[in-house]
């Protein structure tokens, strides 16, 4: 029996194997992971100093909140009723007019 049988160089001087070009594939695909993944740790990172930022500035205006709170509820006491009544006068006299007639103002 005669057979016929082709075979394939696996490698030629000058030309690419496929064990080269599935290197260089491999290569490839592993630094761009590597970049990738470089880039995303990044954004992660910056996403993480974000959210600090923002829960620094909210317990700031949650402490200036209280402090106004405080100070709006001084403002409307009775507490601070001597300041504004320091212009006043005590009565010592009290005199009460008699009216004789049935109506205040006649004709």
């Amino acid at each position: 029996m005669n057979y016929l049988t082709i075979s394939f160089p696996i490698s030629k001087k000058g030309s690419f194997s496929f064990l080269k070009i599935l290197w260089i594939l491999t290569l490839f695909s592993l630094t761009f992971i590597f970049c990738l993944t470089i880039f995303q740790m990044s954004l992660y990172a910056q996403e993480i100093f974000l959210i600090k930022s923002y829960e620094k500035k909210i317990s700031t205006l949650k402490e200036e909140n209280k402090n106004l709170e405080i100070e709006f509820s001084q403002t409307n006491s009775l507490s601070n009723l001597n300041e504004y009544l320091k212009d006043f006068e005590k009565v010592k006299n009290v005199k009460y007019i008699k009216l004789t007639g049935s109506s205040v103002a006649e004709k």
